[in-house]
Order: structure tokens, then sequence, then C-alpha cells
């Protein structure tokens, strides 16, 4: 068996081995939360300075490209309207017969095209169905711009033509291939002017592709100073910094000159960057190929810029992050083994301490179940000097077993005592079941020469004697007299009762005419010698043999069931009175029931319908009725059995706390008998 000094040792080893292991647990957390904090500052500060630098740059651009659009629209919408009025004084020259219709539009087309504002303003002029009528370029006049379309896809000719201009659409952004090689000055922003008289489109044009080169300008001066700030920029393990368009180009590679450009793909790279942004906002898990250590695991935080469509992505090894909470566990792990092997010397001088007084405490705790506790008294010697010597926790056991075993031999002795009066009672009480249940009748049929009826009755005491009763006799050669009752308390005392109330009504029945008087009687005698204030709910009834008729009384008792043997089965509910021996001189109503040949008259106690199951339900009225209407043309003492094994399977295991008997009384019909009666 281990010893407690052994169970002492390992139990306070496990503790220091506990705490330590919890130490470094805790502090590695902690330390590796710092270092994480640390690294999502670092990389918030970066992902702030490069939307500052964005921020600031796109903004700039924003102003100047509107200022500088809003000054080409102004330039434009006096060009259209000097356009306008030249075609106005063509058209005025054509009303007033200076110039023929045909003569003014060429006039005035010849006009159009050799106006010029500068090398990139100038006009040009289309029909309904589309067609170029005037342009500066030779090659233009005469073609279809039904598929040209503006910046959102939407075709010009169908927005912007004569008949469907209107000042919200006045100007529009489109690319206009006019064929020459110089594909940078496509973009053209342009002001469209209606001319209904001759349904023309008047188009003033500016070149806005300078514009969009400025702006590229700006954005190579942007990134190269990004560079130059993000150098400066120290990430833990070598971290680097990657800026990735939308479309895959790399706008700064994470890459240091010496390594190799084919160990970064810049295309994997975005398209698991963009698939993690849409569904998560922690750091990505990446294998890369960093200083010259392949397919090594870094941790990737990303951002997007969507103004111009970057992605920012900072990318730090796995084991820049690990490393420095591996060494600060390994210094910890030294500390806590230096700790913990001083605490081992303590422990073991400690158990040594604590066990020897408990060992001895243990060999005399070992030796009380051999010694004679009712008898002699034990040795208390040995606890008595570990409690003088030890004036802590162990002292204080010593005492406390000291007081046990004073505390333990009187037990004993008590126990032996309650033990042999247990006995004593228990003994009594079984033979008073036998004399209980050895008064009532119990061989059945009763009287097998008497035809005219059945009778079947048993009683089940919920302890070893109860307080129900049932009884059955002649009164004289017609008129048979049958009872059941519950008395109201259990045990000894309602079994006593019991036995008072059956000889009562067993001797006043032959003197008495009716069940009522019968049960009055009984009443007053009950009321007067009953000092406890039991009393009992009583049935007393009598069959007439011959005619069938049974009078009876109800003292408060359950209903008797009425059976026929179509079967049907129906309640009695009316009572005679209160239960006797609760209050005297009371009267009781006599009433009858007439049975025919075949049927039946049933009583019970309520430990039949108010029998419980597990689920706290009652057998109840419902079931009864139904058992016993289902078993009417069987026997009476088929009836009771059927009737019991009902209650039994719906109770199952739960206790019983009421006693239960049942009396089933089966009329025949009148025939000659074949013997005087039992």
């Amino acid at each position: 068996m281990t010893s407690l000094r052994f169970k002492i040792i390992v139990g306070l080893l496990a503790i220091f081995s506990l705490i330590a292991a919890v130490t470094l647990t805790i502090s590695g957390d902690e330390i590796g939360d710092a270092l994480l904090e640390s690294k999502e500052n670092t990389v918030e500060m970066i992902f702030e300075l490069i939307d500052l630098n964005v921020s600031q740059v796109y903004h700039q651009q924003l102003a100047e490209r509107v200022a500088t659009i809003q000054e080409r629209k102004e330039t434009l919408k006096d060009l259209a309207s000097l356009g306008e009025s030249m075609l106005e004084r063509y058209l005025k020259a054509e009303q007033t017969g200076l110039l023929s219709s045909d003569s003014a539009i060429k006039m005035a087309i010849s006009w159009l095209q050799q106006a010029r504002f500068g090398r990139e303003s100038y006009w040009f002029a289309f029909d309904r169905e589309g067609v170029v009528l005037s342009h500066p370029n030779q090659d233009q006049i005469g073609r279809s711009i039904t598929s040209l379309t503006d910046l959102s896809g939407r075709p010009i000719v169908q927005i912007m033509c004569d008949d469907n201009l209107c000042r919200e659409s006045e100007f529009s952004v489109f690319n206009w291939d006019d064929g020459s090689q110089d594909r940078s000055k496509d973009k053209k922003l342009g002001y469209f002017k209606k001319f209904r008289s001759w349904g023309w489109t008047l188009v003033a044009v500016v070149d806005i592709s300078d514009i969009e080169a400025i702006v590229s300008q700006r954005m190579t001066e942007t990134i190269g100073t990004l560079k130059e700030s993000l150098r400066q920029i120290n990430l833990p393990g070598n971290g680097r910094i990657a800026l990735l368009e939308g479309n895959g180009n790399v706008l700064i590679s994470p890459l240091l000159e010496n390594e190799n450009p084919a160990d970064f793909r810049p295309a994997d790279l975005l398209k698991k960057i963009k698939s993690h942004l849409a569904t998560s906002a922690t750091p990505l898990e990446l294998q890369l190929a960093m200083a010259g250590n392949p397919q090594e695991s870094v941790q990737a935080y990303a951002s997007y810029f969507k103004p111009f469509d970057w992605y920012v992505t900072v990318l730090i090894p796995q084991q820049a992050l690990t490393q420095p909470v591996k060494e600060l566990l390994l210094r910890q792990g030294g500390m806590v083994g230096g700790i913990f092997l001083v605490g081992l010397l303590i422990t073991l001088s400690f158990a040594q301490r604590l066990s020897q007084p408990l060992l001895r405490l243990s060999h005399f705790v070992q030796r009380i179940p051999h010694d004679n506790l009712a008898g002699q008294e034990i040795d208390v010697t040995p606890l008595q000097a570990i409690s003088d010597s030890r004036k802590d926790e162990v002292g204080q056991l010593a005492t406390s077993f000291n007081e046990m075993v004073v505390e333990l031999q009187q037990s004993v002795r008590q126990l032996v005592e309650t033990t042999a009066l247990r006995e004593r009672l228990e003994g009594e009480l079984n033979i008073a079941r036998k004399i209980q249940l050895g008064i009532l009748p119990k061989e059945f049929p009763p009287y097998p020469n008497r035809k005219e009826f059945d009778l079947f009755a048993t009683l089940r005491p919920a302890r070893e004697v109860g307080g129900d009763l049932y009884d059955f006799f002649f009164i004289d050669d017609r008129h048979l007299c049958f009872t059941l009752g519950d008395v109201s308390d259990k045990g000894m005392p309602a079994a006593m009762f019991m036995v008072f109330t059956r000889t009562l009504i067993k001797t006043l029945a032959p003197q008495l005419p009716t069940p009522g008087a019968i049960m009055a009687r009984v009443n007053d005698l009950l009321c007067a010698e009953n000092p406890n204030t039991m009393f009992v709910t009583l049935i007393i009834g009598i069959l007439d043999t011959e005619t069938g008729l049974v009078e009876y009384a109800n003292a408060g008792h359950n209903p008797p069931l009425h059976l026929t043997p179509q079967p049907e089965g129906k309640f009695l509910p009316r009572t005679s009175g209160p239960v006797a021996g609760g209050f005297p001189h009371l009267r009781y109503q006599n009433l009858t029931l007439q049975l025919q040949p075949g049927e039946s008259m049933a009583l019970y106690t309520d430990g039949v319908t108010e029998a419980t199951n597990a689920g706290e339900k009652m057998f109840g009225n419902e079931r009864l009725a139904e058992v016993m209407v289902q078993n009417a043309q069987k026997p009476p003492e088929s009836q009771v059995e059927a009737t019991l094994d009902a209650v039994n399977a719906f109770v199952a295991k739960a206790p019983q706390y009421d006693d239960i008997a049942m009396l089933v009384l089966c009329y025949h019909g009148h025939r000659a008998q074949e013997g005087p009666p039992a």
C-alpha cells in the first residue's frame, strides 16, 4: 500500500509541476500576445502610412483633375456657343434667301472643318442617323458612330442625338479612334449641342489624354515615395511588404535584389489575398520562399485600397514570432527548475514530520475493528500521546479520534440494544399481521352450498398491519350481511380500530333491522371509544338471497360499482352520511340496489383508485371501471385478480402507501339450497 508520505511528496510535486506548467503557459501566451500586438501595431502603422500617402495623392489628383475638367468644360461651352452662333448665321442667310439651303449647309460644314482652337480642340457634327457630317480629319467624314460609346458603355448616338439631348447629358467622355498610331490621345471630352433646324448635333471636343498622363506620372512618384518610406520600416524576422494592383501588376516587390524572382508568384498571392479578404479579417497563413528558405511559413496581413485598386500585403515569417517566446520560456524553465529542486527538499522534510504521527494514528484505527466495542474499554493512550505532543491539526485529529472512540463505543452499545428492540417489534408486528388477516374470512368460495350468489374479497396492507377491513356473514338463512371499510390511520392503531369496527358490525347486524340503523349505532359506539379521534369510511350491505335486493348504507366511502353482464358498469354515487366515528348521534339513509341474475356489486377502498405511479398519476375511477367491465362476466375472484394485476402494472415499481381492499358480490338468482349456510 502506498504510504501517506509518498502521496504527500507526489501531491506537492504535482502541484509544483502544475504551477510551473501554468506559469510557463501563461507567460508564453502573454509574451505571444504582446509580440502579436506589437506586430499588429507595426502592420497598422504601415497601412496608415500608405493610406496617408495614397489618400493625399488621391485627393490631390482628384482636385486637380476636377479643376482641369471644369476648366475645359467651360472652354467647350464657349466653343459650342460660338459654333452654334455661326450655324445660326448660315441658317439666317438661308432663310432670308441670301444662300440656298445646300450652299448654306456646305458653307457651314466648311467653316466647322477649318476652324481651330489650339492643337487639341475642334468641332464635329453628326446627323440623326449617327453619320459624321463635319470633322477636322477628312477621313472621319461620312463615318457612322452608332457603335461609339461613352466610358459607361452607353451608345453616344442614342444618348446625345438631336432628339434625345437634354441638359443633364450635355457632357460625355468617350474614346475616339481616328486611325492614328498614337492611341494615348483617344480619350475625349465632348460638349454636345443640338441644332434642330438642320437635325444636327454639334459637338465641341477637347483631348483629355494629357490629364491621364499627369495622373500616371504622379502615381509613379507616389510609388517611389512609398518604396523609400517602406524601406525604413523594420519588420520582425526580415518581414517584407508587397504592393500589388488588382490586375496582378507588382508595384513594390517583396524580394531583395539578390533573390530569385521565380520564387515570388504575384498572381497566386493576389488570388489568395482576394479570397481571404472576402471572408475574414484575420492574418492569412502562407507558404512562401523568403530569405533563401524555400517554402517558409509566413503570416500575411493584407489591406485593400479601393481608389487605386491596390492590395498592400505585409509578410512576416512565423519563426520571427515564435523564436523570442521560445528563448524566454527556456530562461523561465531554468528558474522554475531551480525552484522545483528547493521545493522538493522542503517537501521531503515536511512529509516526514507529518506522516509519522499519522502513521501511528493509522495503526491505532486499524486495531479498532478487532476490539470488542460493546464490551471492554479501548486503550486510547497512543492517541493521548499524540494529542499532548502536537498542538497543530494533527494533534486536533488525535483528540477527535479519542472522542470518536468513546462515542463509537456508546453508539455500538446503543445499536445493540436498538437492534434487539427492533427485532422484537418486527416479530410482534408479524404476529399482529397474521392475527389481522386470520380474523378475516379467507376461504373462497365461502358458502359452496349456496348457489344464489358468489363472493370474493381480499386485503393487502401497505405495512405489516393496516386499517382496511372487509367481512361477510349470514344474519339468517335468507340475508347475507357484507361490509368493507378504510380506517383513517395506518399501522397498529388502525388495525386495532379496524378489529373494533368489525366486531361492532358483526354484533349489531342481527339486532337491528336495516344497514342504516346498524351504521348509526356503529358510529355512536366508535365516537364513544375513540380517544385518538380516528374515523372509518364504511359500507354495510345486506343481500336478500331470494330477491337479489341489496340494502346498504355508505358512510363517506368510495362509491360502489354496479356491473351487468352486457357488460356495463356504473358507480353508485350517493352516500348515506359522513364517515363513521367522526360525530355522534347521526342518522344514515338506507340505500337500495336491485341485482338481477348475473349482475355484481363491487366494493373497494381508495388504495385502488389512488394507487400512484412514478409519474405521480393515479389509477382512478375510469381505469377501475374499465377493468371491472371487461371482466364483468368472470367469477368474482377473477374480477378482483384482474383489477389488482392492472393496479400493479400501472404503478410498476412505485411504492404502495395505502392499504388495498376489494369485495365483489355476484348474484345468480334464487335457487333451492343444497344445504344449510356454512
